[in-house]
């Protein structure tokens, strides 16, 4: 009985892990399309240049 439950806890174990890994091969997808900026300033979404991501800034207006 103790060898089925090391078993199964193992196999739980691997299937976690391997859960936890599988999102790291995925595109790349920004969080915030929207922000708040200080007063006189603008808000500029993450956008994809030449097939990288740039993060989410404010900007002057």
């Amino acid at each position: 009985m103790k060898n089925v439950l090391r078993v199964a806890l193992a196999l739980g174990a691997l299937v976690s892990l391997a859960g936890a890994f599988s999102g790291c091969g995925g595109p790349y997808i920004p969080s915030a399309k929207e922000g708040r900026c200080n007063v006189n300033r603008e808000w500029v979404p993450p956008a994809q240049v030449d097939g990288k991501w740039r993060e989410g800034y404010c900007k002057d207006a």
